[in-house]
C-alpha cells in the first residue's frame, strides 16, 4: 500500500459512523452549560424580581447541542442520554442555588406556575428537545 492509497483511505472515512469526538463533546457542552446556569445564578441573584424563564430550557439542551454541532449523523443513545444527564445537572444545580439564595423570584409565563414549577418544566422541555436533537436526522446505514 503507497503513502497516497493511505491518505485517500483515511480521507474518505464512511460519514455514516458516529464521531469519535461525541464524548470529549458532551463533557465541553456539559462544562458550558454549568458555565450558563452559573450567569442564570448571578443574572437572578443581581436582578431580584425577575425570572429568566428559558434559562432552564437552554442550559439543559446546551451539552447535547453541542455534541451534535458539526455531526453529519445521530449521536448514539449512550451519547444522547448521557448528554441529557449532563444538562439536567447543570440545570439542578442552578435551581438548587437558586433556592438556597431565595432567588427564584418574578412573574411567570403562566400566571398559577410558581417561578419553581416553572423551571422543572422547562427543564423537562430541554429533555425532550435534547432527544430530538440528539437523535433526529441523518441515521447510519445498518
Amino acid at each position: 500500500m503507497s503513502i497516497s492509497d493511505s491518505e485517500s483511505t483515511s480521507a474518505t472515512a464512511d460519514p455514516t459512523q458516529t464521531s469519535d469526538r461525541a464524548p470529549a463533546r458532551v463533557l465541553a457542552g456539559s462544562a458550558i452549560a454549568v458555565a450558563i446556569s452559573a450567569v442564570w445564578v448571578v443574572l437572578a441573584f443581581a436582578n431580584p424580581g425577575t425570572n429568566y424563564h428559558f434559562a432552564p430550557l437552554v442550559v439543559t439542551m446546551t451539552p447535547t447541542f453541542v455534541a451534535r454541532f458539526g455531526s453529519s449523523t445521530t449521536l448514539s443513545w449512550s451519547t444522547t442520554a448521557l448528554s441529557i444527564v449532563g444538562g439536567l445537572v447543570a440545570a439542578t444545580l442552578g435551581a438548587l442555588m437558586l433556592l438556597a439564595l431565595v432567588a427564584f423570584d418574578g412573574p411567570t409565563l403562566a400566571t398559577w406556575l410558581t417561578p419553581e414549577s416553572e423551571a422543572i418544566i422547562m427543564t423537562a422541555i430541554g429533555v425532550g428537545a435534547s432527544m430530538l436533537i440528539g437523535r433526529a436526522g441523518r441515521r447510519p446505514a445498518p
